[in-house]
């Protein structure tokens, strides 16, 4: 009885030795970064495509259980850009107007604007 007894014992050490080795590590959520004002029309994967990223990746690093759960005015944060921080805002060019001309009147990068631009 009691070499079972140790044999369990054991057993138990090495699966819970196993078990703490494989456990995920903790996954830090996304805060900060390029937010979005959702606006009338909008969808899901519209805003997906337009910021070149997936519905599945705005649902989830916003907690939006449910596709059809967005509305007006709620601001969604965009993965892919950690490295950008405000809110986005659409602007209409009139004609005429180069994006160039209106990216350095906003003293921005060229580079932002190629990612930004949609």
């Amino acid at each position: 009885m009691p070499k079972l007894f140790h044999r369990m014992i054991q057993v138990c050490l090495v699966v819970m030795l196993v078990s703490a080795l494989f456990s995920p590590a903790a996954v830090k959520a996304q805060t900060t970064g390029l937010k979005y004002t959702v606006l009338e029309g909008d969808t899901i994967d519209s805003i997906a495509t337009a910021f070149h990223t997936t519905a599945y990746h705005i649902r989830r690093i916003n907690y939006i259980p449910d596709l059809d759960y967005i509305y007006p005015g709620q601001s969604l944060l965009i993965p892919g850009f950690d490295d950008v921080e405000g809110e986005i805002v659409r602007v209409n060019q009139p004609f005429g107007k180069s994006l160039l001309a209106f990216l350095s009147s906003q003293h921005q990068p060229l580079s932002l604007l190629l990612r930004l631009n949609f």
